[in-house]
């Protein structure tokens, strides 16, 4: 078909798929002369089918050639179209095609997220920057914003799956999550920022009885200080007393990602914690990741057991709580290391499911 003829298809037959056909048949038989951007260009802002429209603004986006002029048409289309599908296409198009710096195309799809009157700009202009951006503050910051004042529920809803997907590993941004779970008026956003509370890092605390004084201190610190993360801890002084002890201990440890062990000669020597306890840890450690944090209670024969000595203990250099942190600032320093070294753990578990 000569050049004419796929015009006068372009333009003015009735059937939008004979005129699409002729923009492709146009695209790929003439892509290069001046004739493809203005057919093109014509045929995106003047047609009345937002299919045609759309097809002209991808088939000009895809033409290298012609790529230059595809950004400011996108921006045009997403600020006049009619039509939300041409406009979700264009914001969609838009990074592939922009020629400015990339902190104008931030700020761009920043100023439609916050400002644009129609809730499917606001929408995909958010996803895209997710997608361009990944886990920057600026995002950060529109994804808090949007989730908590758009007034268009799917909008809210697209912020708080990005926030709860990247971003709740955040202590402010869980509890953020938590208050949109409580005080949201859509069911949607609600069921969104509830998945954040399903995912806790659980943490099995192993000890000798022996020990019990020194594990009632741990316990009670870490308590408090992991009271608004998404971690929750668990030891044996939580089973109920009827309950059949053997078997629920087995099921915490299966539950659970973290083993905190307290180490002393105690503990080495006893043969449920280390028959049962210690070789549940390292099946689970094969089977499923779980991680297994060592403390050094007091000075023994640590060394001798490889599971120890191959893994990651507190506190380093071979010194331990009872001989090295007896004063109470000392002891309390070590606290709060264990407890970061919790977090970030915890941290990367959430972040590996």
């Amino acid at each position: 078909m000569s050049l004419q003829s796929l015009l006068e298809t372009a333009r003015n037959h009735p059937d939008e798929d004979q005129r699409a056909n002729a923009l492709d048949q146009f695209a790929a038989e003439y892509g290069e002369q001046q004739e493809t951007y203005q057919i093109l260009h014509e045929r995106c802002t003047q047609d009345h089918s937002w299919r045609v429209r759309e097809k002209a603004l991808r088939l000009l986006s895809s033409l290298p050639q012609h790529k230059h002029t595809a950004a400011p048409l996108a921006v045009d289309r997403v600020m006049n179209d009619h039509e939300a599908k041409v406009r979700s296409s264009a914001i969609e198009i838009l990074p592939q095609v922009w020629v400015g710096n990339q902190k104008s195309l931030s700020k761009t799809l920043s100023d439609w997220v916050r400002t644009s009157g129609n809730a499917d700009v606001r929408h995909v202009a958010l996803l895209t920057l997710c997608e361009t951006y990944k886990n920057t503050q600026v995002v950060l910051g529109l994804l808090l914003d949007r989730a908590e004042h758009d007034d268009e529920p799917i909008v809210r809803t697209v912020a708080v799956e990005r926030l709860v997907d990247g971003w709740s590993a955040d202590a402010k941004v869980y509890q953020f999550l938590c208050d949109r779970a409580k005080t949201d008026t859509d069911p949607d956003v609600k069921r969104a920022a509830n998945k954040v509370a399903l995912r806790k890092v659980r943490i099995f605390f192993s000890y000798s009885h022996e020990d019990k004084k020194d594990a009632q201190r741990l316990v009670k610190y870490i308590s408090n200080e992991i009271g608004r993360d998404r971690i929750e801890l668990w030891w044996d002084e939580r089973i109920v007393t009827s309950s059949a002890w053997d078997e629920e201990i087995k099921k915490k440890i299966r539950d659970s990602d973290i083993a905190l062990i307290l180490v002393s000669q105690a503990f080495l020597n006893s043969h449920y914690c280390q028959k049962v306890e210690v070789q549940s840890f390292l099946r689970q450690r094969r089977s499923s990741g779980m991680v297994i944090f060592p403390i050094i209670l007091s000075a023994c024969s640590w060394e001798n057991y490889g599971w120890l000595s191959g893994t990651q203990y507190l506190p380093p250099s071979g010194r331990n709580l009872k001989s090295h942190y007896a004063a109470s600032g000392k002891r309390e320093e070590l606290f709060n290391i264990i407890v970061s070294h919790l977090r970030q753990i915890a941290r990367d578990e959430i972040r590996r499911a």
